[in-house]
C-alpha cells in the first residue's frame, strides 16, 4: 500500500509538470515560424527602405525574398501568420519606431488565445529590433510561453538575428 501511495504522489507531481513541458514544446513551433518570417521582412525593408516599409506585408516578394500568404505558414500548431508593415517618414533620432508587426495564431493542442505578437522597431542606429508585444496571449502567467518586451533580436546593418 505504501508503494502505491508513493507512486500516486509521484504521478500527481509529474503529470502537471509533463503537461506544462508539452505546452512549451508545442509552442516552440510558433516561435520558429515567427523566426522564419523575420528574414524576409528585414530584406524587404532593405529593398524598399523605411519610408516604403508599408509594402512589407503578406503576399509581397522582391529580389531574393518573399513574404508568403498568411496561411502558407500553417503547420500542425500554427494556423496563420499575419505581417503588417508601417512606413516611417524618417529614421528615428532617438529611441525606436514601430515598423513591422508579426502575428502568429496557434491551432491544434495549443490554446487559441496564446497568440504571439512580435513588434519590429527601427532604431536610430539603423537596426531592426524584435520584441514580444504585451498584447500577445502567450504572455498569460498560466502558460508562461513567452514574456512580453524582454525577448528581442536584432536584424540588419551587419547584425544577425535570432531569438
Amino acid at each position: 500500500m505504501i508503494v502505491i501511495a508513493i507512486i500516486g504522489i509521484l504521478a500527481a507531481i509529474a503529470l502537471p509538470a509533463y503537461a506544462s513541458y508539452m505546452k512549451k514544446a508545442k509552442f516552440t513551433e510558433v516561435f520558429n515560424v515567427a523566426e522564419s518570417v523575420k528574414t524576409p521582412i528585414s530584406l524587404c525593408i532593405q529593398e524598399y527602405g523605411i519610408t516604403q516599409a508599408v509594402n512589407c506585408t503578406n503576399e509581397k516578394s522582391g529580389f531574393g525574398w518573399a513574404i508568403k500568404t498568411s496561411t502558407d505558414y500553417a503547420t500542425k500548431y500554427v494556423a496563420s501568420v499575419g505581417v503588417i508593415g508601417t512606413s516611417l517618414t524618417a529614421a528615428p533620432t532617438t529611441g525606436e519606431s514601430l515598423i513591422s508587426t508579426i502575428t502568429v495564431t496557434p491551432q491544434g493542442d495549443i490554446d487559441q488565445s496564446a497568440t504571439l505578437v512580435l513588434k519590429g522597431y527601427w532604431t536610430k542606429a539603423g537596426q531592426l529590433v524584435w520584441k514580444v508585444d504585451s498584447s500577445s496571449g502567450c504572455d498569460n502567467p498560466e502558460y508562461e510561453l513567452c514574456v512580453a518586451d524582454t525577448t528581442a533580436s536584432t536584424d540588419g546593418a551587419g547584425e544577425t538575428g535570432g531569438n
